[in-house]
């Protein structure tokens, strides 16, 4: 995986938000946590090794903010 497209949304009325993590090559979902700051893509990351995967692998982002 190298490209990973990173969105926020909210779960409900209000601000509770969740971010989702996309490969932008396959169009799957990779990963959805609570949140939207910078622990969110922290989160991501260790997701991503628990699972045989490496970060230093991804090469392009796609954020929308």
């Amino acid at each position: 995986m190298k490209r990973v497209g990173i969105d926020e949304t909210s779960a409900r009325r209000g601000q509770d938000y969740i971010s989702l993590f996309f490969d932008l090559d396959f169009r799957r979902l990779l990963f959805g946590t609570e949140g939207k700051s910078h622990e969110t893509v922290r989160a991501f990351a260790e997701d991503l090794k628990a699972h045989k995967g490496d970060p230093a692998y991804v090469t392009d982002t796609c954020i929308d903010i």
